[in-house]
């Protein structure tokens, strides 16, 4: 077996088959894309590791969706024929595997949507799951006709917008709106927490959404859950190298150090966390409201000071530094407090 990809990908699979098959071999080729000329990446145009294997092999390719088509074509001039490619679904299906036998190492706990603990309770809870779009949202070919009734689209950055797009906007009430450029969907995030009321309260962004949001209001009313998170990804070589360092080159530093000043508590803690692989990305999750509160309470005037210190940013990718932050800081917090919350892991998935 030879697993071949893009190295963040390819370092990933490396892990869970690592993990959960110690026993096959297999040949590791991870390879980093090209930059051209006109900015487009590209796969290595010379990968003289594919000519000495042999042809019949089963290659697992960890690339991107929309270069899925390319690396075949790759992978077909080298003489190469058996091809799994590894897909959100293939990811999905490994991470429950990884992750359950990874926080049993630990001593902890990891519970998935579909484990079947329910309890009898009675009462009527309200789940709204706000999904966030934006203006400048590229379109997405075969989008879903129609969303189940309890994810609401919420039009964030909707100060800056000529034109709305959404019933739910995040520019009335309190809110930070027009702090969307740094801020992604988080700017929900904020809104959620000074506008919005029902029992839970989760988040979503209109390219990566919640797989079976109805089933999981179904468990939310019959569980006493704190918190749903989505399956977490795992980083190589850490959390610290993989996101801080490549998302917020120039901030994150700021961040630990703002942390370490006003939590020194989560300030220690951090460390262990960030030199972790375990990360919840995305800004996904869905929470008691009194959850969702606590979060925020402490996460936003911690990325408010930061915002602070930073201010704007050239690039308009590292501009959404405070959005970065907000992933980081979320990860730290239920990863600390793990034996505090009730927290069930659901699946997410990619859209376009």
């Amino acid at each position: 077996m030879i697993i071949w990809g893009r190295d963040d990908y390819a370092s990933r699979l490396k892990a869970y088959f690592n993990m959960l098959e110690p026993e096959r071999e297999f040949i590791y080729m991870p390879f980093s894309l090209q930059q051209e000329a006109d900015g487009n990446f590209s796969f290595p145009s010379n990968d003289s590791r594919l000519a000495h294997v042999n042809q019949d092999e089963e290659v697992y390719v960890a690339v991107s969706a929309g270069r899925v088509e390319l690396a075949k074509e790759k992978l077909q001039q080298e003489g190469l024929h058996n091809f799994v490619f590894y897909d959100a679904e293939m990811d999905n299906h490994l991470k429950k595997e990884f992750f359950k036998k990874y926080f049993a190492t630990k001593g902890k706990s990891f519970e998935l949507m579909n484990d079947e603990v329910y309890k009898d309770l009675s009462v009527k809870k309200k789940v709204n799951i706000f999904l966030a779009k934006s203006a400048v949202d590229k379109p997405i070919p075969n989008y879903p006709a129609k969303l189940p009734e309890i994810v609401i689209p919420i039009h964030v950055g909707a100060a800056l917008a000529d034109v709305k797009i959404a019933e739910v906007t995040d520019d009335v009430g309190e809110n930070i709106s027009d702090r969307n450029p740094r801020y992604s969907e988080t700017t929900a995030l904020y809104w959620m927490w000074k506008n919005a009321d029902a029992d839970y309260l989760g988040l979503c962004h209109y390219r990566r959404l919640w797989k079976n949001p109805e089933l999981i209001a179904k468990r939310l009313q019959r569980d006493d859950i704190d918190v749903v998170l989505p399956l977490p990804t795992w980083v190589e070589p850490s959390v610290a190298i993989g996101h801080l360092e490549l998302c917020t080159p120039s901030v994150w530093q700021i961040l630990l150090d703002v942390l370490e000043q006003r939590d020194p508590i989560y300030g220690k803690m951090a460390k262990e966390v960030f030199d972790g692989k375990v990360f919840y990305a995305c800004n996904m999750f869905i929470a008691k409201k009194q959850v969702l509160c606590d979060l925020c309470e402490w996460m936003f005037p911690i990325v408010m000071e930061v915002e602070d210190k930073v201010g704007d940013l050239p690039d308009k990718y590292l501009n959404r530094y405070c959005g970065f932050c907000t992933e980081q800081l979320i990860t730290l917090y239920f990863l600390c407090n793990q034996n505090h919350y009730h927290i069930v892991h659901a699946e997410k998935i990619f859209v376009g």
